[in-house]
């Protein structure tokens, strides 16, 4: 039985990177939190669901370059490239989630939405960058304890991949 790592799946745990630093300070924020942070428009510390998709639609029309509504082919690379060495590790890339070989402002806007909620526990429609230091939203990864390969009675070393 061939044993891989999938390294979508790590890629999936990024909320649970962390990241110092964010706002200046030395406190540590999880990842999928720090990418909200720059959405704190009026920089009093709070971010609000309306300060978010203000700032995700400017994103999204800076980014949709043909002003056609929709990313398409170099739009959607560009964007990427820009998440990636913008926000680093814990960049969450822009999908054609729908299949219909374009990005609208929904799939566009649909990591930070779906960080947002999940954080706002109190479904107050706000965070505050203080919470998103929670002690209890880093966590370190630890990998899941990998068995040996005797143990499994399936286990064929001929089988495996150098």
């Amino acid at each position: 039985m061939i044993r891989k790592f999938s390294f979508g799946a790590f890629a999936g745990l990024t909320g649970l990177v962390l990241v110092a630093g964010i706002t200046g300070a030395n406190a540590q924020t999880a990842a999928s939190a720090a990418i909200l942070v720059r959405f704190d428009a009026n920089h009093d510390n709070v971010i609000t669901r309306a300060e978010m998709d203000a700032g995700l639609k400017a994103d999204f029309e800076a980014a949709d370059t043909n002003h056609d509504g929709k990313l398409t082919g170099a739009e959607i690379l560009a964007e990427n490239r820009l998440r990636l060495q913008r926000d680093g590790a814990q960049a969450a890339p822009v999908r054609d989630w729908n299949g219909d070989g374009s990005v609208d402002l929904s799939e566009f806007s649909n990591a930070a939405h779906a960080y947002f909620t999940t954080l706002d526990t109190k479904n107050a429609g706000e965070l505050r960058v203080a919470d998103l230091r929670d002690p209890s939203l880093i966590r370190a990864y630890k990998p899941p304890a990998l068995e040996s390969p005797a143990a499994d009675p399936n286990y064929n070393p001929a089988e495996t991949v150098p």
